[in-house]
């Protein structure tokens, strides 16, 4: 059972990066009401990203958390690639910015508030 919590415990943080992700996606509808992004979307993105065949950025990739990350990265990459082909062009720096945000919160780092503040105007 020790074992099932700490496998559990390793992919909590995946998910709730993930979750932020799509309520990224839910909120680009503030910029602009076409901005419609469903569940199944999302899901689709994930689909795509999580097998290996997919995936060739996990070629020789065993460790579990290293895994993990690589896989993050890809979903953000095709959120970031997908999402950006409906969008208006003034928009692609927003998406941008918040999965850029999301990826530096989710390996520990952090973006300077100042830079995100100059980047937005």
């Amino acid at each position: 059972m020790q074992e099932v919590n700490q496998v559990t415990a390793q992919y909590i943080p995946f998910t709730q990066a993930s979750s932020s992700i799509f309520f990224i996606l839910q909120q680009l509808n503030v910029l602009n009401h076409f901005y419609q992004f469903s569940l199944q979307y999302f899901l689709d993105i994930l689909k795509f990203v999580l097998p290996d065949e997919n995936n060739w950025h996990l070629l020789g990739v065993r460790d579990p958390r290293e895994r993990l990350t690589v896989v993050f990265n890809n979903i953000c990459l095709i959120t970031f690639e997908q999402t950006s082909r409906a969008l208006l062009h003034r928009d692609h720096l927003v998406l941008a910015m918040s999965l850029a945000q999301l990826q530096a919160q989710a390996s520990g780092d952090k973006i300077d508030d100042d830079d995100v503040s100059y980047l937005s105007e």
